[in-house]
């Protein structure tokens, strides 16, 4: 079961600037099968990398939201295993957990879809990530 235990129902974040970059603004927790996720203000992402050949009526970053992003970029930065010293503690696992890829991406899943997101959008964007992210090693 995935539940919200702290702030608002999504991240509160900013671009940072003209980058592509998104940044919370205040902090914000999320329970994923008794893993707390903290991410603190200043924790930077991508939001969800989209190729450009994927019309935006089937998926854009407005359409998966802030939360499922955020916590599979995090996973995926450090390889599914964020310690305390991880990203100067701007983001945190209690308790710790080492996640896999495919771990990884069935949160990213599973959060699109308890978020909202139609079934067929949130399979859309994990087929996306299971292939574009295939080649990948951890």
């Amino acid at each position: 079961m995935i539940r919200r235990i702290s702030g608002d129902s999504n991240p509160h974040v900013e671009q940072v600037g003209v980058s592509k970059l998104w940044q919370f603004v205040s902090e914000w927790a999320i329970d994923i099968h008794g893993v707390v996720f903290t991410f603190l203000p200043g924790f930077q992402y991508d939001r969800s990398s989209i190729p450009s050949i994927v019309p935006t009526w089937i998926i854009s970053k407005d359409s998966l939201g802030c939360a499922a992003p955020a916590v599979h970029d995090a996973l995926y930065r450090y390889r599914g295993d964020i310690t305390p010293d991880t990203d100067e503690a701007l983001v945190s696992l209690t308790p710790h957990h080492r996640y896999t890829r495919a771990e990884t991406d069935k949160v990213f899943r599973e959060i699109l879809v308890q978020r909202g997101v139609p079934s067929w959008r949130a399979w859309a964007a994990w087929a996306g990530v299971r292939v574009g992210n295939c080649f990948k090693q951890w």
